[in-house]
């Protein structure tokens, strides 16, 4: 069986395949807030950069204003 070589092309390509992924923010109690959102990706001929597609008016956008330290998780099959 032969390795898979996971390079940031590889990982690139199934990121750029993908839509979705699992944002983790702090609510102001303290306890974690996780949902689900949809990304979007930078063009390839520039700088690589994720975009998370939402709404300013969600709970996420308003954890992320006074807490930035979020986790930002893309659910990818156990194959790869």
């Amino acid at each position: 069986m032969s390795k898979l070589k996971l390079d940031f092309k590889f990982i690139e390509r199934e990121i750029r395949n993908k839509s979705f992924g699992i944002l983790n923010t702090i609510n102001p109690d303290g306890n974690p807030h996780t949902t689900g959102i949809l990304y979007g990706v930078s063009k390839p001929e520039v700088e690589f950069a994720l975009y998370l597609l939402t709404s300013m008016y969600y709970r996420k956008v308003k954890n992320i204003q006074r807490y930035e330290n979020v986790s930002f998780v893309l659910p990818f099959p156990h194959h790869i």
